[in-house]
């Protein structure tokens, strides 16, 4: 499932029940990307983060 920018016009209740959701889906095993300028966001769901700068894809280091 991709999920793009699903936070950027919610408030910080509503941004929970994303989470909440996220977390319930990856629980039942689904697989997801999470397009996000939210990096705590992102970073408290996520197994493996990547960062696209300049054009170029790039994890960092854990």
């Amino acid at each position: 499932m991709l999920f793009d920018q699903s936070t950027s016009s919610l408030d910080s209740d509503f941004i929970g029940d994303v989470q909440v959701a996220i977390d319930d889906l990856a629980a039942d095993g689904m697989t997801m990307v999470i397009v996000s300028h939210g990096m705590d966001f992102a970073g408290s769901l996520a197994d493996i983060v990547n960062f696209i700068v300049a054009s170029s894809s790039q994890t960092p280091p854990k």
